[in-house]
């Protein structure tokens, strides 16, 4: 089952919790696996938190570049609608106007769900395409014959405000199709990111299992009923 961003803060808590009580166990906690105790253990806390925080920049990451491709379509669309007003405006380009408006309603019209992030998987899925992504495709696309429709306009650039020229409409093309690349390399990296991060929580040998077994190590030092079971036995692994 995928797990919160929290539960994985709050597992490495309480690991830290059972680790600082085994340093002050008297005599000295000796498993028989060295690696659950000491400085060992202690390099194995810092790499599962710095498993949480690869997983929480690639997590910013994405969420930057869904930002930032968002804000770039809003600017788009009204950019859009000044260059078919544009269009309109003139009644030498009345013949362009039926072709432009339709490409306009398209690009302005096109439902465009926020993508989601991979949830928490055992390993890096295949890339997919999101609905969202696929929504913002189809916008490039239609963007790409808006401009080829207003480059047939004779006169259109002459005196056009400089972010609805043809040029400017281009580059904006060109920006969401990079961002969208962004976005889906962001998505491989929070898979891996996530992948890696369960491993070292989940697997084999991963916090679960060495939390166990020091558990286990402690009831064999110390006792079932001794204090030092006692004061770990209580905490969730």
């Amino acid at each position: 089952m995928a797990q919160s961003e929290t539960s994985f803060a709050d597992r490495l808590e309480r690991a830290r919790q059972i680790h600082s009580a085994t340093l002050r166990f008297v005599p000295a906690f000796a498993p028989a696996d060295l690696s659950l105790a000491g400085a060992a253990f202690s390099t194995f806390l810092q790499n599962a938190d710095a498993a949480n925080l690869s997983v929480s920049n690639a997590l910013i990451d994405w969420k930057d570049t869904v930002a930032s491709r968002s804000k770039l379509l809003a600017e788009l669309n009204a950019r859009v609608l000044r260059a078919n007003a544009r269009v309109k405006s003139n009644p030498a380009w009345a013949s362009h106007v039926p072709t432009i408006k339709a490409l306009a309603d398209k690009i302005r019209g096109q439902r465009t769900p926020a993508p989601k992030p991979p949830k928490e998987e055992g390993a890096a899925p295949a890339a997919k395409r999101e609905q969202g992504d696929q929504s913002y495709a189809d916008i490039k696309n239609h963007l790409d014959q808006f401009t080829a429709a207003l480059k047939k306009i004779t006169n259109y650039d002459l005196n056009a405000p400089v972010d609805i020229t043809t040029a400017s409409l281009s580059a904006t093309a060109s920006q969401l199709q990079a961002q969208s690349s962004l976005i889906a390399s962001h998505v491989q990296a929070l898979s891996a990111a996530r992948a890696a991060r369960l491993a070292m929580y989940d697997g084999p040998s991963g916090l679960g299992a060495k939390l166990k077994a020091i558990k286990e190590s402690v009831k064999s030092q110390y006792g079932n009923g001794s204090m030092q079971h006692n004061q770990i036995k209580s905490l969730r692994i």
